[in-house]
């Protein structure tokens, strides 16, 4: 994990993947005008077991990292609080998908010492969530999205 962007809509999610090879080219085309591949990555959301998809953009100057922007605003259910996990899904072999995060940390509880902001996003039935991301005991990225009811008042 690179970087965290916020955005009033949704958020964008800078990584790298080390040690395997995600892109073709480093141009972006294999040189006959063709695109290269460019990694998808799912946003599982727990309580639904519901998964979506996104296509990631290299990044311009750096072979092996990526961006990818997450509509939060359009994959928000404002009626109930979600916790979404950002990850690169199975291979061509199966295996176990590969969760985005921070692995190469010596640290017990990363969620309490690795800690990025708090942010709102504004949902598209008008609803402010607040997104807390966070990181599990194994480094993978969790967003928490809690919807905030209006206070009265």
């Amino acid at each position: 994990m690179l970087r965290i962007d916020r955005s009033f809509s949704g958020l964008s999610v800078l990584f790298t993947v080390y040690g395997t090879k995600v892109s073709g080219d480093p141009a972006g085309t294999d040189g006959a005008g063709t695109e290269g591949v460019r990694p998808v990555v799912e946003l599982a959301e727990q309580q639904k077991r519901r998964v979506v998809r996104h296509a990631a953009e290299p990044l311009p100057g750096d072979d092996g990292a990526w961006k990818l922007t997450v509509p939060l605003a359009k994959l928000l259910d404002t009626s109930r609080d979600q916790t979404w996990t950002l990850r690169l899904p199975r291979g061509p072999r199966g295996g176990r998908p590969l969760d985005l995060g921070r692995r190469e940390h010596d640290l017990r509880a990363p969620r309490q010492v690795l800690t990025p902001p708090k942010f709102t996003v504004r949902a598209e039935d008008g609803t402010f969530v607040q997104i807390k991301p966070q990181y599990t005991r194994r480094g993978a990225l969790q967003l928490v999205c809690t919807p905030r009811t209006p206070s009265s008042g």
